[in-house]
């Protein structure tokens, strides 16, 4: 796809975008360096600013270009044809004053991925007034291909592995 849908809501679409570590956890599962990174960004209804500017709207890649490293080789080089194309969301753009009882959306990207993989679902979203919140943790590949490395008798060992499943079979519904 060369070009994003317009999305077909009332409202235009802004977002904002935030980074925060937690220093009280590993930054992936079997990692012994402290600090769990993780990028957030919620899009929202906006108000339009009158005359529609390409140049007011942003770019995937924008998101993507400190994450080279941390993406497959071809996946990097499938993800370079985004350089060009820009969405239709604006960063940092005003807030719709007029929608009522916003509802807030949470989404969450599949494994080695990115919060803006469905930008054109949350841009629909956005436009007809919800609020979508999407994260992504910095070092999701560093810690598949970890879990990778290891041998199932191992994982079956590991503590850290251990005691996760534990409270993820103690989740309310599991």
């Amino acid at each position: 796809m060369r070009h994003f849908p317009k999305p077909d809501g009332p409202y235009d679409v802004g977002s904002v975008t935030h980074r925060r570590t937690d220093a009280s956890r590993p930054a992936h599962i079997l990692s012994d360096r402290s600090g769990r990174e993780l990028f957030l960004k919620l899009w929202y209804p906006a108000d339009a600013n009158g005359e529609e500017r390409a140049d007011d709207r942003e770019r995937i890649w924008e998101q993507l270009r400190g994450r080279r490293s941390d993406l497959p080789l071809p996946l990097g080089w499938m993800l370079a044809a985004l350089k060009r194309d820009r969405t239709y969301t604006r960063p940092s753009a005003p807030f719709a004053i007029d929608v009522h009882a916003p509802r807030l959306t949470v989404y969450n990207h599949g494994l080695i991925s990115f919060a803006s993989e469905n930008t054109s679902l949350v841009e629909v979203l956005a436009s007809h007034g919800f609020v979508i919140l999407g994260g992504e943790h910095a070092e999701q590949l560093a810690e598949l291909q970890s879990l990778n490395s290891l041998q199932p008798a191992d994982k079956r060992k590991n503590p850290k592995i251990q005691t996760r499943r534990y409270f993820l079979r103690q989740a309310p519904g599991n």
